[in-house]
């Protein structure tokens, strides 16, 4: 969301030549969740430098993406300062990613009945969908946003948000360098999922398919439950601290 807030902005500098447009799109989109929500907890998680255990299986995950500006780089501390004012958890953990901290928080939270909100611009979170955890998707700008919980979710993929890490495993990532199964893209994925149920099962059955689709398939089944593993984080369970 701060990479966001910092690319929705024009650029903000001080005297002093620090950036901070980052810091300012993303403390007002956080005053309107505040206010509109009224949440009783709250915390933000963040991505700490280095590799995760994906690296450690797969060298290329994350591979090819541009880096990160430098002056978006230097307004994470003054956003931590913030939040800590603002008496909101900082959540960081090595080896994990903050979207494997946002899982696991949500999988505690649910497990004890509280109602859960994921706030985020990637919709990797639609997996972490329940009874109690709904989704708040980043649409555009820091302003618009999409509210998912289980029903939005069938209507807009007809999957269960289990099934959506399926869905990731078929059609890839590119923006995670998750490769997928060549040639099957969402449509064709959402397709296989609704009469498979899942990658494993779709997997067993895998000469029912028909054409290139299933040739592809067959010919990339590790890849496809290589890349299921690399996009799942509802799952996900690590030790968290308060940084």
């Amino acid at each position: 969301m701060l990479f966001r807030a910092y690319f929705a902005m024009r650029p903000m500098v001080t005297s002093k030549g620090m950036h901070t447009q980052g810091v300012f799109a993303f403390v007002n989109m956080l005053g309107k969740i505040l206010n509109d929500y009224e949440p009783s907890h709250m915390a933000v998680a963040f991505d700490l430098k280095g590799g995760t255990f994906r690296h450690d299986v797969y060298k290329e995950y994350k591979a090819g993406r541009l880096k990160t500006p430098p002056e978006l780089l230097s307004q994470i501390p003054l956003l931590h300062d913030v939040l800590d004012a603002m008496n909101i958890a900082v959540l960081e953990v090595p080896q994990y990613e903050a979207d494997d901290i946002i899982g696991t928080v949500a999988a505690r939270a649910e497990k004890d009945g509280l109602d859960t909100l994921v706030i985020s611009g990637d919709k990797d979170e639609l997996q972490l969908i329940g009874p109690h955890v709904n989704v708040l998707i980043n649409k555009r700008g820091m302003s618009e946003f999409d509210l998912y919980d289980v029903d939005a979710m069938r209507e807009r993929y007809n999957l269960t948000p289990a099934q959506f890490i399926d869905l990731k495993g078929l059609m890839g990532d590119s923006s995670d360098n998750i490769p997928g199964v060549p040639g099957i893209g969402e449509k064709k994925g959402i397709a296989l999922l609704e009469q498979y149920g899942t990658l494993e099962n779709l997997i067993e059955h895998a000469d029912e398919v028909k054409g290139k689709m299933g040739e592809n398939l067959r010919d990339n089944i590790e890849i496809a439950r290589m890349s299921k593993w690399r996009a799942g984080h509802g799952k996900a369970d690590c030790h968290i601290y308060r940084a």
